[in-house]
């Protein structure tokens, strides 16, 4: 269950900024904007649209706040300088609301990633009843949920893309900090989401797979016995005998020679 509140501790040498890549101000609220990488504030299920409280902020810390909230209302981005701080944050809205809708085919278009705070969600599927002419696209969705920073799940994938990035990147000016984060960012999102991907066909083949057949199965021996050979002489009307001289020799005693039925060379 998603906490409305937050209080986040910020080391000596952490800048508020190297986490939050800005601040804004809705109707006197200063609320979070965005962020620049993984941090201790996001750690803590902040994001983007939590608010500041100014007043628990400065009650959190002994030394206050270096600056009057008429200051940071006017300028919230002086927060993002501060270090060794302990922010307050707050969810406005605490109660349940919609992250993201989505219909049609797959793909990262329709279907985007999602950072859902908290640890529980609720998955919603309708359908309208079209597309009678194939039943099979009706219905179903396919998702991933995972925790927000695993520990070992995504690295190598996330590793092996910023290499990559690295190692294909000419830029004629260098980078800012600012360029190279958004860049490594979007590499390991667009590393994860092929991940991902793969992950779901492989799943849906192997569900296809495990259903099997729906005919009714028939088994049959692999040798052929004497019951299996009867059994066959008797579906066809065949005479059973085994191939032995013995038998032969008694079969062509008992046949009978019909001279009228003979053909014999023309001269």
């Amino acid at each position: 269950t998603l906490l409305p509140e937050a209080r986040v501790q910020y080391g000596p040498r952490q800048r508020v900024g190297g986490e939050v890549r800005r601040f804004s101000v809705n109707r006197g609220k200063l609320h979070v904007m965005g962020f620049m990488e993984d941090g201790v504030a996001q750690m803590a299920g902040v994001r983007v649209g939590w608010q500041v409280d100014l007043k628990a902020t400065r009650s959190l810390s002994s030394s206050g706040l270096p600056f009057t909230d008429r200051e940071v209302t006017e300028n919230p981005d002086l927060l993002l300088d501060l270090t060794g701080i302990m922010l307050a944050f707050r969810l406005p809205n605490p109660a349940p609301s919609q992250r993201f809708q989505g219909s049609g085919t797959a793909g990262a278009e329709r279907w985007r990633t999602c950072e859902l705070p908290g640890d529980s969600a609720d998955f919603d599927f309708s359908t309208d009843g079209d597309g009678a002419d194939c039943p099979e696209r009706r219905w179903g969705i396919w998702a991933l949920v995972c925790p927000r920073f695993p520990q070992d799940l995504w690295a190598p994938v996330a590793e092996r893309a910023v290499r990559e990035l690295q190692e294909k990147t000419t830029a004629a000016a260098p980078l800012s900090d600012e360029e190279v984060a958004l860049r490594n960012r979007q590499a390991v999102q667009d590393a994860v989401q092929r991940k991902v991907d793969a992950l779901a066909e492989r799943w849906g083949e192997a569900m296809l797979q495990s259903m099997g057949a729906s005919e009714e199965p028939e088994v049959q021996l692999d040798g052929w016995d004497e019951a299996r050979l009867r059994g066959l002489c008797a579906r066809h009307g065949w005479e059973f005998e085994w191939m032995t001289e013995d038998g032969e020799r008694r079969r062509r005693a008992g046949e009978v020679w019909d001279p009228t039925a003979a053909r014999f060379p023309s001269g």
